[in-house]
């Protein structure tokens, strides 16, 4: 028995060396889009986004760097002492300064912070643009309630909120959250009712911890030292992909945000720009459109403007304000797959944010004078 017990376990081992090895070769051919083992124990007991903020939730923790490793770039990101991925940044300034909201395509996903949209505008401009942006199913509800709490109290004369129609009606959409499972565990607030009588609620009051409960210990450690999870976590997106139903049109396109959403979540995502054009009186205030490569090959199908630069467009124009939408100028590029990670990520690349900030400072230029 002891030695049927020891053949088995001897097996295992030999299977799980294997597919460690099979998982390790599948990430250096670029087959794994996830996040790669960096060996790095202070990576698996700090966190770099982390559910610490009462009011938005997700932020990064002050003084902060995470080492960003996929099979297409390698990148460390570091925060500052208010939290925000930037540089040292003080709240007084006689400068004009643009504060800048927004998700991950804000934030610099994947991207050296001089390679960001904001450090290229803020070279391009000759003025500071203090980046805001963060990752983790940060939506424009979270938006305003982070400027309301924190980007308010830094002098600056303009506003610029990015928004990714790919994933910003989900991450606001608690119905969306509730049919998923995913807001289980997770510190965030959702708008619920109609418009324009929300509540704020948030579905758990727990914020993490200082510490680390065993088994979130574990799993960082895996991430963070193994490949074989890399490979696990890839097929289980795979999967979730395949149940999530918005994935795809009833007419079996894939889900995108510029032309599949509702009117719930258009009144939802207007609610929070209203709020936040409220809350930025008297300040420049631009509306900034963000496709991914699904919107452009459906822009490109369609050979029309999409339905939400028609409303935002509309919106714009009844609370004094810029919209700018980069889906029409990214379709007109005829290397656009190649300014994404693609296919190992979603979010645009060195290039695509180059020339993002070109086209953005030449729109912002051209609304000056007109």
């Amino acid at each position: 028995m002891k030695r049927k017990l020891l053949g088995i376990l001897a097996s295992l081992g030999i299977f799980l060396l294997f597919f460690e090895l099979g998982s390790a070769l599948l990430a250096h051919w670029g087959y794994l889009h996830r996040d790669l083992p960096t060996y790095s124990l202070k990576q698996v007991k700090e966190r770099f986004w982390a559910e610490i903020d009462p009011v938005v939730g997700v932020w990064h923790p002050a003084n902060s760097q995470f080492r960003h490793r996929r099979s297409c770039y390698d990148v460390v990101y570091r925060s500052n002492a208010w939290g925000m991925r930037d540089v040292a940044r003080q709240k007084r300034s006689a400068e004009p300064r643009t504060v800048v909201l927004g998700d991950s395509l804000i934030e610099g996903w994947g991207v050296a912070d001089e390679n960001r949209l904001t450090n290229q505008l803020e070279k391009l401009t000759g003025k500071p643009h203090l980046n805001f942006g963060v990752a983790g199913y940060f939506g424009p509800n979270q938006y305003f309630m982070l400027y309301e709490s924190l980007a308010k109290s830094f002098d600056h004369d303009a506003v610029l909120v990015g928004i990714y129609p790919s994933n910003d009606f989900h991450d606001d959409d608690f119905q969306y959250w509730q049919a998923t499972g995913s807001w289980k565990g997770h510190y965030k607030p959702f708008l619920v009712g109609s418009y324009p009588e929300y509540q704020t609620v948030y579905p758990s009051n727990q914020l993490e911890l200082d510490h680390l409960s065993w088994d979130r210990y574990m799993v960082r450690w895996l991430r963070e030292f193994s490949y074989s999870y890399t490979t696990a976590a890839h097929l289980f997106r795979q999967m979730r992909n395949v149940w999530r139903k918005e994935k795809t049109t009833p007419k079996g396109e894939a889900f995108s945000g510029y032309y599949d959403f509702s009117k719930e979540r258009w009144d939802r995502m207007r609610f929070s720009l209203e709020r936040l054009r409220q809350a930025a009186a008297g300040k420049n205030f631009t509306v900034l459109l963000i496709p991914e490569g699904v919107d452009i090959a459906r822009f490109l199908r369609s050979g029309r403007s999409s339905p939400l630069h028609e409303k935002v467009t509309e919106w714009a124009q009844k609370n004094q304000a810029q919209m700018i939408d980069l889906l029409p100028f990214m379709a007109s590029q005829s290397d656009w797959p190649q300014l994404y990670f693609a296919p190992c990520d979603e979010h645009p690349n060195d290039e695509g944010n180059r020339r993002e900030a070109a086209f953005v400072f030449q729109e912002l230029n051209s609304q000056i004078k007109n």
